[in-house]
Parts: C-alpha cells; sequence; structure tokens
C-alpha cells in the first residue's frame, strides 16, 4: 500500500505554501512535471497541482522563506531544527530543488538534514503514469541498498521505447546519492533504449524537448548535464565544448578528493560519452584531447590490463589510434603479457599511415613467449582475436606458429587446423587451405584409430545427419569432404574442370548434408552428362528439404515447450539451407525467400542466415532491401570477407 503521508496535503499545508490553494488534496509528489505519457494538464489533476505549486517557487518570498528554513537546519536549538524540518516537509516537493542543492552545504549538519530530508519525505519514485514495468521495478526503490538502486536504474534504462525515460529523470533529479543520479543520467544521454527505433528526427526533438523541460529546474550536476545536452539537441547548436570539459575535469577532481560522488568507472564511461559526441560532430581534435584524458585514469595493476585493452579497443573503434599509441607507449607495457595489445598498438600504426611501425610492434607481439603449453593456448587466442579484428596475415601466422607446437594427438591439432583453414578459404585462397588440411587427412587415412579418437570426442560430436534423416556424418568425413571440395573449387580456378569433377564426387559422398558441393557442381556445368549428375544432386537435397520441414513444423508446435529453443534452431536452419540452395541454383525464389524470412524470424542476429536472406532480396530484384540486410550481417560478422564481398557486389549493381 503506499505510504498516504507521501500523497496528502492537508490545510495547514496549503497555508504553508504562501496562501497558495491547491485544487483537490491528493497528489503525486513523484510527477512534479516528469510525467510525460500525456501533454495535457488538467486543472485540478496531480500535474497541474504540482506544476502550480512549482510556479509558487519562482516568487522571490517563496525562494527566501525555503532558503531560511534551510538554514535554520543548522541552528544549535533542536526546536528550531525540528521545526524547520516540519515546515519544509510541510511545503513539500517545491523545496525539493532547494534541499538538493543543500547536500553540498559547507555546513556538514545542514548536509546531513537535507539529505536525510530528501531521501525519507518527499519523492514518491512512481507516477500513475508510469507503464506497469517501470511500476514494479521501482517498488521497492526507496527502500533499497545502492547496489539494488543501481540495478534498478539500468533496467528502467534497458526498456525499450524510452518508456522509462520520466522514471529516469526522477531519479536523476531527486536521487541523493550522487554515483546514482548521475549514472541515471549518463543513461539518458546514451539514449540507448530508443536506438533500435525508427522514430524520425520529429520525436527525437520530442525527446529531448522532454529532457530539458524535466532537468532545467533541477539543481545538482547530473540535471545541469541534461538540460545542457537537451538544449544543444533541441537547438540544433554543438556541444559547448567548454562546458563539457569542465564537467570532465569537474568529476576528476571529485575521484582525486575520493569523493563518492563518482568512481574510476563512470569518469570513464562519461568522458567516452563526450568524447563520442565530439567526434560525431566532426570535431576530431576535440574528441582525441577528452579520450587522451582517459590515460590518466590510474587503476589497480589487477584491472591494469583488462582497462587498457578495452580502453584501447574503443579508442580503434572511434578511430582515435593516437590514443592506443600514447597507451601502450606507458612504462608498463612492457610486461609479456600485453601481446594483444602490441598487436593494437600496429594497427593503430596502420590506419596513421605508418606501416614499417605496425610490422615493427607486430613482430614485437609475435614474438612475446612464454612454455609451450602456455604459448599454444596464447597464440590460439591471438589467432582468432587477429581473425576478428581483420589482420588476417598476422592471424595467420599466430595459427601456423600455434600448430608447429601442438601436440599431435591433441584435438586442439584439429580445432586449429580447421580454424585456420576456414579463415584462409574466407579470404578465397582455396590453396591454402588444401594445404593446410592435407596433413591432417592423411593421417585420418593412416591411423584409423586417430580418425576414431577425433570422431568419439564429444567435442567434435555433430548432430544427426540432414534434417535427422539418416545417420550423422562424421567430424573426420565432414572435413575430408571440405577439403576435397576446396581441393576441386582450386583446380577449377586453374581451368581444370575434368580433374576437379572426382574430388567433388567424392566430396559429396563423404558428406551428403554440405549442399555448398552440390551447389559447386551445379554452377560448373560443362557437359550434358555433367549437368544430369550436378541436377541430380541438387534436386535430391531440394526433395529431402520439401519431405522434412512439414514433419519439423510439427514436431516444433508439439515439442516447443520443453524445448523450444533447440527446436527453433533446428527448424531454421533446415529453413535457411534450404533457401541457400534454392537462391544459388536460381530456382524458386519466392519460396526461397519466405523460407529466409522465417529463419530470420526464428533465429534473428544470425549473419548466416541474414547473408541468405540478402542474397533472396538481390535475386528478387529488391536491391536495397539486399544492401540493407547485408549491413546487418557484417554489423554482427565484420570479419567475414565472403559477407563483405557480398554487399560490395549488391553495391555495385545499384550503382549501374
Amino acid at each position: 500500500m503506499r505510504n498516504l503521508r507521501r500523497c496528502v496535503i492537508t490545510k495547514e499545508r496549503v497555508l504553508a505554501l504562501n496562501g497558495c490553494t491547491l485544487r483537490g488534496s491528493r497528489w503525486l509528489v513523484g510527477v512534479m512535471g516528469l510525467s510525460f505519457g500525456s501533454s495535457e494538464c488538467t486543472a485540478g489533476s496531480p500535474v497541474a497541482e504540482t506544476k502550480q505549486a512549482v510556479s509558487v517557487l519562482k516568487d522571490s518570498q517563496a525562494f527566501e522563506r525555503v532558503s531560511k528554513l534551510i538554514d535554520q537546519l543548522g541552528s544549535d536549538h533542536y526546536a528550531t531544527r525540528q521545526q524547520a524540518q516540519e515546515q519544509l516537509r510541510q511545503i513539500g516537493v517545491p523545496a525539493l530543488d532547494q534541499l538538493q542543492a543543500a547536500i553540498l552545504h559547507s555546513d556538514p549538519q545542514i548536509a546531513t538534514l537535507a539529505r536525510f530530508l530528501v531521501r525519507s519525505s518527499f519523492v514518491n519514485w512512481t507516477s500513475e503514469s508510469d507503464p506497469l514495468e517501470v511500476r514494479k521495478l521501482l517498488e521497492h526503490y526507496g527502500t533499497g541498498d545502492l547496489s539494488y538502486r543501481a540495478d534498478r536504474i539500468a533496467r528502467l534504462a534497458a526498456i525499450s521505447g524510452d518508456r522509462g525515460l520520466p522514471a529516469l529523470l526522477r531519479i536523476a533529479r531527486f536521487e541523493v546519492e550522487g554515483r546514482l543520479c548521475r549514472n541515471a543520467a549518463l543513461l539518458i544521454l546514451e539514449n540507448k533504449s530508443t536506438r533500435d527505433l525508427k522514430d524520425g528526427q520529429g520525436q527525437s526533438l520530442q525527446r529531448w524537448e522532454t529532457v530539458l523541460s524535466a532537468s532545467s529546474q533541477g539543481q545538482n550536476q547530473a540535471c545541469h548535464w541534461l538540460a545542457e545536452y537537451a538544449r544543444a539537441k533541441t537547438s540544433g547548436k554543438e556541444m559547448d565544448s567548454t562546458f563539457w570539459l569542465t564537467a570532465i575535469d569537474q568529476e576528476r577532481q571529485l575521484l582525486l578528493a575520493k569523493s563518492m560522488e563518482t568512481s574510476r568507472e563512470f569518469l570513464e564511461l562519461f568522458a567516452r560519452f563526450v568524447a563520442e559526441q565530439f567526434a560525431n560532430e566532426g570535431r576530431r581534435e576535440e574528441a582525441l584531447k577528452v579520450g587522451m584524458g582517459l590515460l590518466d585514469i590510474d587503476y589497480h595493476d589487477r584491472e591494469r590490463i583488462h582497462r587498457a585493452l578495452d580502453l584501447c579497443l574503443w579508442a580503434l573503434e572511434k578511430n582515435l589510434p593516437e590514443i592506443v599509441v600514447e597507451q601502450n607507449s606507458r612504462p608498463f607495457m612492457n610486461d609479456v603479457r600485453y601481446a594483444r595489445l602490441d598487436y593494437l598498438r600496429a594497427e593503430s600504426y596502420l590506419r596513421l599511415a605508418q606501416p614499417a611501425k605496425a610490422e615493427e610492434f607486430a613482430e614485437r607481439a609475435f614474438s612475446r613467449g612464454g612454455a609451450p603449453d602456455v604459448m599454444l593456448y596464447d597464440r590460439a587466442v591471438h589467432a582468432e582475436f587477429l581473425n576478428v579484428r581483420q589482420q588476417y596475415d598476422w592471424a595467420e601466422r599466430e595459427y601456423r606458429a600455434a600448430l608447429k607446437i601442438a601436440d599431435p594427438h591433441d584435438e586442439s591439432t584439429v580445432r586449429l587446423t580447421y580454424l585456420l583453414s576456414t579463415m584462409l578459404v574466407d579470404g578465397l585462397n582455396h590453396a591454402g587451405a588444401v594445404e593446410v588440411l592435407q596433413p591432417l587427412i592423411e593421417r585420418f587415412e593412416k591411423e584409423p584409430a586417430f580418425a576414431q579418437e577425433i570422431d568419439n570426442e564429444p567435442n567434435f560430436n555433430r548432430q544427426g545427419g540432414l534434417l535427422g534423416e539418416r545417420k550423422a556424418t562424421t567430424y573426420t568425413a565432414s572435413l575430408r569432404a571440405l577439403y576435397l571440395h576446396y581441393r576441386a573449387i582450386d583446380k577449377i580456378k586453374l581451368g581444370k574442370l575434368a580433374d576437379a569433377k572426382q574430388d567433388l564426387r567424392d566430396a559429396l559422398k563423404a558428406d551428403p548434408d554440405n549442399v555448398d558441393i552440390a551447389i559447386t557442381m551445379w554452377k560448373n556445368r560443362e557437359d550434358p552428362d555433367w549437368n544430369a549428375e550436378s541436377e541430380q544432386a541438387i534436386q535430391h537435397s531440394i526433395i529431402e528439404f520439401r519431405d522434412v520441414l512439414p514433419k519439423l513444423e510439427r514436431e516444433l508446435r508439439i515439442n516447443g515447450s520443453s524445448d523450444l529453443a533447440t527446436y527453433q534452431q533446428v527448424y531454421a536452419n533446415t529453413l535457411n539451407t534450404y533457401a541457400w540452395v534454392l537462391v544459388s541454383t536460381d530456382r524458386d525464389l519466392e519460396s526461397a525467400l519466405e523460407c529466409s524470412q522465417l529463419a530470420c524470424r526464428l533465429m534473428p542476429a544470425n549473419a548466416a542466415y541474414l547473408d541468405t536472406l540478402a542474397r533472396c532480396y538481390f535475386k528478387v530484384g529488391r536491391i536495397d532491401d539486399a544492401i540493407r540486410t547485408q549491413k546487418d550481417a557484417i554489423a554482427i560478422e565484420p570479419s567475414s570477407r565472403e559477407i563483405s564481398r557480398s554487399l560490395a557486389e549488391y553495391q555495385a549493381a545499384l550503382a549501374k
């Protein structure tokens, strides 16, 4: 039940408001101009009453009265302090802003009592206009500890569509804990809850007008940030560099003074936000200046490497490689554990058009090592890291170095071989992939016991065969099929289709589930007999798909409640593969598009599925949709060169 004491205004309290009469006896303290569900404000409503109460404070006498009462909180006489507290409680919400400012009063007694009054008496953190999910989140906010309230703030910010914005503004304005109101303000500024919405400029402007209206009367630092940023957004002006640089410096001074109002983590997030805004406005020098200031935040040794790595990744994402160079020139960077940071420094030199320096630090990163078992793990991690960073040459060197020291009888050899070959194929280096896979494939053939050991390894277990209709292809057989497939493609590149045909037949026999083999056969038709054989392979796959898809759909409906995620994944993968076969062989394109769209709905944010959908759009002539979808795929998997090549193909077609 709500505490009615916070919601009822008595006759005496009305008189305390300098004779101002509020219509009605019930008001929501938490609203105070922060109820954004409706732009209307009817007479006698809680919002109208609150706005009228706020307007009272614009009268200089009312302002002076509150100021006098706050001064009395520091009186040496107990009765005077108690009487001042009671009168401030009677005034209620209109006194909040001045009480907020008094929290930082030089008199510790006034500051303590102001904090107590703000925290204990006035703020109802929910409003009747808040969505139900918001009211539930804030039900116990006022009585929660710091970690609980921080969690509530994060959850409010995660609610899509800005439905948590009014509550966040309430917290940013009236929360007495500096860290929490600052965090709420920063989450509002970052505006992540609306990034997935197609609002348009009008709704964005309306959002910042709302923020400006709510924060302009606030007295704390969080409200100053919100008002300043919203003012720039609504006016269309650039950010005031003096204001924001001063704000960052103030936070830094608080941190140096060991104030509980801020923290290293918050200062870093706040400075990054400001730097990003400058960068978005094309003010790179100012962004760089703010970013460089991040290097002066001192973390403990145990956190240093993780913070340094995170900062470097952020700087490169924002195209500020100078920060990485400066960060990694610090003395503590000589530690051998910092190889990945050396690679980031090398990448930064590439962006700064200094290839010689880039190779110098890439070589330094590669040469750092330790015990062989540690080196193997590090090499593998560095290789994958570099692959994701799209530094493929450096990644290949790390993969090959890892293979040299890997135990031939260990599963890591198989895994590293597969990863390296896949990366090479993504770069269209099929000959290189064949060279990497060949020793492993020959060993499988010469040592059946080793092949069986790999096939029995739980990490290499494969699910049932194509659509679960036949026995699963073993892992070693699937690798052999890949090897033969890559070898066939390399032969085709060299104009040796006749030699490639047998490799493709053998590859399809080794792994009938690999539809890419049948597609390669179909795309390289040459004579009637080979054309018929290729068409038969494609038709065989299509028939199997058409037979099993209805079965999977029924299974999803019947068994979905017990293991929905697994059934969705199997069904989506089958739909995607079927669509890929159809679109790659130019048949039944509408069915391909329909199946691909369904796969993406079942398993969203899957780069491979989006890549298939983009191809379907392209084939049916919807090039704009193809480009948009392919960009979504790249955002999920930016290291895939195959996906990037497809985007370039679609963009070239659009330009014609």
